[in-house]
């Protein structure tokens, strides 16, 4: 699909499935332009128009909202923001008690189509011993064999 807004090759098949998907987004951004969906396929809006329209539509628009859901709006200052925020808490929590236990770490700021890291996936922020990591490994990857002369 082209731009990722669900308007292929098929040109006018395409939108007019669009058209039947998400009416009501579509109108109320050409409402916010002067246009009505109204006027399609005249002068004042050809099919072509509508097709520009898509597929350059801002992400502030109804029609990326209505086909992206919560992802439309984070583009990469979004991200970077999110990233910033939560390297100020961590640094914050790093400051308090419970940072130099390594406990109740900062739960970053969730992010659409971003899965938040499992808690067991990370060893925490102290140092760990050589027999310790090599236990952690192993109930992480139990099918890996031992190295000889290793840890036991």
């Amino acid at each position: 699909m082209a731009r990722g807004l669900g308007v292929d090759r098929g040109g006018i098949a395409s939108l007019r499935r669009l058209i039947a998907e998400h009416k009501e987004a579509l109108e109320y951004d050409l409402i916010r332009l002067g246009l009505r969906l109204d006027w399609l396929g005249t002068p004042e809006l050809s099919w072509r128009d509508l097709l520009v329209l898509v597929r350059q539509a801002p992400e502030s628009s109804a029609i990326r909202r209505a086909l992206l859901g919560d992802s439309a709006g984070w583009g990469l200052p979004e991200h970077l923001l999110a990233r910033l925020s939560d390297q100020v808490a961590n640094l914050v929590w790093l400051q308090t008690e419970d940072g130099a236990k390594g406990v109740n770490r900062p739960v970053p700021l969730p992010r659409p189509g971003v899965e938040p890291v499992a808690d067991e996936s990370r060893m925490g922020g102290r140092a760990v011993d050589l027999i310790d990591m090599a236990e952690w490994l192993a109930k992480r990857n139990p099918n890996q064999h031992r190295r000889e002369g290793g840890p036991s």
